[in-house]
């Protein structure tokens, strides 16, 4: 809390609105004042935040209530900051009920400045709820558990085009139940705030990034999701994020980030894990994850889903039942085996028929023209079936689903998962039809190249070339070059 934030802030005991009493002020952050109220309709306690830029406005020290700008050159800022607040107090409200973030109730203009309700909540911080625990530092696992109410609400603000932007440990509270919430949304953190908070404590060094000290510098998930990444990585390593300005220091050997990855403290956290947290901890915005959802997809949120516990016996067990114990277990196990065998059996066959598949297409692609018929004429029906499309084996009726090897992903995809919009697909797909010829065909990025191939089976049943026909086809669907051969 502002030292000098009691010289400014509201009286105890001034009613607001005729209906909010204001009770004591609970910090101050150099943008907006935060006190504890109580609403005598309602009767029961809220969180009132006052819009009260501290470099821009002051308190008029006849009425105690009213707020002016010191300069007339601040007016447009001090306008602009309260637009920001009550636009933003709109959207907050149509998230309510809002699990995870204390809600915005409702917003009011009063004493020429804005007002924005909200629950009062009641807990203790972040820092305050690790020394009650006595830990410094605890699990990724558990960790994550206790943050992800705070970590959905936050991705649902962001859908609404709402950013944070002031997270750090002081402003997440814990219920008597454990769970989180997150306190402090509502500031205006725009240029025109920046451009006149100075030295506003709104940022905490660790947990703001670089964009919150320069102007126009990006807001976005992105900043929000570096303070919570900073804000995990203090908890499963017990040490602190340095400032952005000290990792980009010149003073650093070689430019060298002197942040190390969490998995250096605590060998508790995977090493994917570790990268996750750290990339979303990167320097500048644009390296970061640009969505909560994208940065708790590689941290792998359904590695936390499941408790187990150890289950021991209480008191020895005789050397009969001991006998009869081992007999079940033994049973117990075989079964288990053989269902091991009959399930994982076809998925195993599935994979290594995938992999011999891809190394065919990767061959397929780095030969030339009469190897890649060659390869095309020498599969086996069976590789047929599991590689390519062969249409002189599906029925005339009925539904049949046609694959396509995917060189970006490595995997065979259907055609509705071949995103045809973007601009990189690249596929190859062999088609064998009815009338004894093969197409194969290859795509890259908007053009592509197709080769028919004519086989001719004999006494054997092999198959041979017996003609070739090569061309590229442009987006149109026209071919702009013919080569044929015997």
């Amino acid at each position: 809390m502002d030292v000098n934030s009691n010289r400014f802030a509201l009286a105890e005991k001034v009613m607001l609105k005729d209906r909010y009493r204001v009770e004591g002020i609970m910090g101050s952050n150099g943008l907006s004042i935060t006190y504890e109220a109580f609403d005598t309709f309602r009767e029961q306690k809220v969180v009132i935040k006052e819009l009260y830029p501290s470099a821009v406005v002051e308190r008029n020290q006849n009425d105690k209530v009213t707020v002016s700008c010191m300069k007339f050159v601040h007016e447009g800022d001090f306008a602009q900051m309260k637009e920001h607040m009550i636009r933003e107090a709109k959207l907050l409200i149509t998230l309510y009920p809002l699990e995870g973030a204390a809600n915005v109730i409702t917003f009011f203009e009063e004493n020429q400045t804005v007002y924005i309700v909200m629950e009062y909540i009641e807990g203790i911080s972040l820092p305050e709820y690790l020394k009650k625990i006595h830990m410094p530092r605890i699990l990724l696992k558990d960790a994550f558990k206790l943050l992800k109410p705070v970590i959905t609400a936050l991705d649902k603000a962001h859908g609404k085009g709402i950013v944070h932007g002031k997270i750090n440990p002081s402003l997440v509270c814990v219920k008597e139940n454990g769970e989180s919430v997150l306190l402090g949304f509502g500031d205006p953190m725009e240029d025109a705030a920046l451009a006149v908070a100075e030295d506003a404590t709104a940022r905490v060094p660790g947990y703001a990034p670089v964009e919150q000290y320069v102007d126009q510098g990006g807001f976005g998930p992105a900043t929000d999701i570096y303070a919570i990444a900073a804000i995990l990585y203090e908890m499963v390593t017990g040490h602190k994020v340095p400032a952005f300005y000290e990792r980009i220091s010149e003073e650093n050997p070689e430019g060298r980030d002197p942040l190390l990855p969490p998995a250096y403290y605590n060998g508790a956290v995977m090493d994917y894990q570790s990268k996750a947290i750290m990339k979303a901890l990167s320097i500048y915005h644009f390296d970061r994850y640009q969505s909560i959802a994208d940065f708790i997809r590689d941290i792998s949120e359904e590695e936390f889903a499941d408790d187990y516990q150890i289950r021991m016996r209480e008191k020895p067990v005789k050397f009969a039942e001991r006998v009869k114990y081992y007999k079940i277990v033994g049973w117990g196990a075989a079964i288990c085996l053989i269902f091991m065998v009959l399930f994982f059996a076809p998925k195993a066959f599935t994979y290594f028929n995938e992999e011999s598949a891809k190394n065919f297409y990767r061959e397929l692609e780095k030969a030339d023209l009469y190897e890649q018929c060659e390869m095309v004429a020498g599969l086996s029906e069976r590789k047929r079936e599991a590689f390519a499309n062969d249409y002189t084996k599906m029925e005339e009726e009925g539904e049949h689903v046609i694959h396509y090897y995917d060189k970006v992903t490595k995997r065979f995809v259907t055609y509705s998962q071949l995103d045809m919009n973007a601009k990189l697909v690249r596929y190859i797909s062999l088609d064998y039809r009815l009338n004894g010829k093969a197409i194969l065909t290859f795509a890259e990025d908007g053009s592509y190249r197709e080769l028919t191939i004519t086989l001719t089976p004999d006494q054997d049943g092999n198959y041979h070339v017996t003609e070739r026909i090569s061309g590229t086809q442009d987006e149109n669907g026209v071919y702009d070059r013919i080569a044929v051969s015997q």
